[in-house]
């Protein structure tokens, strides 16, 4: 065989290095990479600790005596090691390259990699199920919500773990509010599998639903209260802080409307005299059968007496 440098080199499959620097959180998406490259190249052996390391020189024999020459296999099976090592050393990230520094085979990287991850994988698998479990929508929209649960399933299976579409969504239902008690028993209920994708659709159209539901409601609302909103003044003039207590007169006359006035500080304006601060019952100007009132918009064509008339029947 021909161990020569320029032979070996020549005889090495052309790896092509890997994007994806591995760190904690992408084990399982750098493990894969890694294992369908070197399965295509046929170097498994190397990595899984099988094809074992020949011895480094062989017994030969010269005639009476024998002497060690070294062992060409030797040569190749450590070069080919050496150059799986440097393929995978670079795709490591530099905050996991202090693990493997010491580490002088492929097989030596790929075990403590594997003891490494294994005990972080089972503590991080019952975490991200906990989170699945008591996920709520809130005040999240579906997509956002559907993203997050997704994200949750991503982690999973860069763990080694796979969730399926239909456990997926059914921790999706279990997270949904009150609002989507029908939707989720519509398609809790189906005897058909539930896509996530259908599922989805089914969710956003509700949502959209809901939403166009509140926004008439709100423009309902609003135009009602705008149409029943309490004014400042009530017919007549009179406002309630006018009155001590808060108490409205009664009136016996038309609809149980009075007539009184009130200036904007609070005091009535005589009806019969025009004057603030008194009523037409308290005006002196009542036994004045002369006097025929102040003319204006408001007294104009009205007696004393239709006014004081007027004063004693909402009293």
């Amino acid at each position: 065989m021909d161990t020569s440098p320029i032979s070996i080199v020549d005889s090495m499959p052309h790896f092509t290095l890997i994007i994806l620097r591995l760190d904690r959180t992408n084990y399982h998406f750098w493990k894969a990479h890694v294992l369908s490259t070197v399965r295509a190249h046929g170097f498994e052996g190397f990595l899984f600790g099988t094809e074992l390391l020949p011895p480094k020189f062989v017994a030969s024999a010269v005639g009476s005596s024998s002497t060690s020459l070294p062992n060409s296999d030797y040569t190749v099976w450590m070069r080919r090691d050496q150059f799986l090592l440097r393929w995978m050393l670079y795709s490591i990230g530099e905050s996991m390259l202090g693990h493997v520094s010491r580490c002088s085979t492929s097989h030596e990287v790929w075990i403590i990699f594997e003891k490494l991850f294994q005990s972080q994988s089972k503590a991080r698998s019952m975490q991200i199920q906990f989170m699945l479990q008591i996920a709520k929508k809130g005040d999240l929209t579906i997509d956002e919500f559907l993203l997050k649960m997704k994200s949750y399933a991503d982690d999973l299976n860069s763990i080694g773990q796979t969730i399926t579409d239909e456990e997926l969504v059914l921790y999706v239902l279990d997270g949904l509010e009150s609002d989507y008690k029908s939707v989720v028993v519509n398609l809790t209920t189906r005897s058909d599998l539930v896509t996530l994708q259908e599922a989805q659709f089914v969710l956003q159209t509700h949502e959209m639903r809901l939403r166009n539901s509140l926004a008439s409601t709100t423009a309902l609302t609003t135009s009602v209260s705008s149409n029943v909103a309490p004014s400042a003044h009530f017919v007549g003039g009179f406002n309630q802080s006018n009155f001590r207590g808060g108490r409205f007169p009664r009136g016996r006359g038309r609809g149980g409307h009075c007539n009184f006035r009130y200036n904007n500080n609070g005091k009535p304006t005589c009806q019969l005299c025009g004057k603030i601060g008194h009523m037409a019952l308290k005006c002196y100007k009542r036994f004045d059968m002369s006097f025929t009132g102040p003319i204006n918009s408001h007294s104009s064509g009205s007696t004393p007496q239709s006014m004081i008339s007027a004063a004693e029947n909402v009293l």
